[in-house]
């Protein structure tokens, strides 16, 4: 008769096993029986026998838990035998998978704390066996945005719904000022203008979500920032079909945008430009909360950022003539420079 230790151990080998091949194997690493019981003695201090390990294993396979093995045909005295190998943890990340989700995590702009947090968790759901050291790799974060909504998961479920059902929605759509502060667009006289637009795929990239519409009023189609869509409401009109729709296509057709930016990563110094208005939202977007609005003028602001030159020399050039960069000094000539050299080039 056996002992009560002896039964304990017995019902509590199955959970050992369980976690032997969620920990030691995976689809690149099977376990053989002789393998699980050297780990259930050399782990937990269990001594199991082969044919109770067996009977452990079909029993958890039995049960739905994820675990896959190969048989193998064989023949002893006459008799069919098939024989049982290479029993595995079927992870709900393959290796290839799990490499993914890490890369899009660490190629990200989020804060580091998050990424590792995010890396973390997506390892556990992995398996151990996958060595991923990535201690030495730092993200590059986006400095806080100024532009950001914390109700943006229901507008994009408001949005989805629209784009699912075809329907139009209605929406007022916004714009940053010398204060600062989101303003609604408005017509010349005064009035907030409540746009009328048929939506049709919603585009995420660099922490921002853009959606590709098409404006009642307008001639084509056009890409509006969610985050200064503000009042969305489904209307029962139906949308315009995307098709009818002025140049639509070519969005659905776009499979690779890279966005300017300069291909060194330089430190940050203050660097100080004249920006037209109309270009407020804009800069908001890309420098975030770290402008300073040093004076106004009617048509135009001169403004201060923390940012490498190499950044602000590029996104000074994407708005030109818009933008004109008056300090530091040595950022003012290399692009006074460039200019020259363009006209040049241009007029060969």
């Amino acid at each position: 008769m056996k002992s009560a230790k002896e039964e304990k151990g017995k019902k509590i080998s199955i959970l050992y096993i369980l976690r032997i091949l969620k920990e030691f194997s995976d689809e690149k690493h099977p376990l053989s029986q002789k393998q699980i019981i050297e780990l259930l003695d050399s782990k937990y201090g269990q001594a199991i026998n082969r044919k109770s390990v067996k009977r452990d294993l079909e029993k958890l396979k039995d049960a739905g838990f994820p675990i896959t093995s190969r048989e193998v045909s064989r023949e002893v005295k006459g008799r069919n035998n098939a024989l049982t190998l290479d029993w595995q943890w079927n992870h709900l990340l393959s290796e290839e998978e799990e490499t993914l989700l890490l890369d899009t995590l660490y190629f990200s702009h989020m804060k580091q704390s998050m990424v590792k947090n995010l890396a973390e968790k997506v390892k556990r759901i992995g398996s151990s066996q996958f060595s991923d050291d990535r201690t030495c790799i730092r993200n590059l974060p986006f400095g806080d945005p100024a532009i950001r909504r914390n109700d943006m998961k229901d507008i994009l479920s408001v949005l989805t719904e629209a784009i699912k059902g075809k329907k139009k929605i209605q929406f007022q759509y916004m714009h940053y000022e010398v204060d600062l502060k989101p303003h609604a667009n408005t017509d010349k006289d005064g009035k907030i203008i409540q746009y009328t637009a048929s939506p049709y795929i919603i585009f995420s990239g660099d922490e921002r979500y853009s959606l590709l519409c098409f404006v009642e009023g307008h001639k084509e189609a056009e890409v509006l920032r969610i985050e200064l869509m503000e009042g969305i409401i489904i209307t029962d009109q139906p949308a315009v079909p995307m098709k009818s729709v002025p140049d639509a296509e070519k969005y659905r057709m776009m499979k690779y945008v890279k966005p300017v930016a300069p291909s060194k990563v330089h430190t940050a110094e203050v660097c100080r430009f004249r920006v037209d208005n109309t270009l407020i939202t804009e800069l908001l977007e890309q420098f975030g909360k770290g402008v300073t609005i040093c004076s106004a003028l009617p048509t135009e602001v001169e403004v201060e950022v923390n940012a490498p030159a190499d950044y602000v020399e590029c996104w000074a050039l994407c708005h030109a003539p818009h933008v004109r960069v008056t300090a530091p000094e040595s950022l003012v000539k290399r692009i006074r420079d460039k200019l020259s050299s363009l006209q040049r080039m241009y007029q060969r």
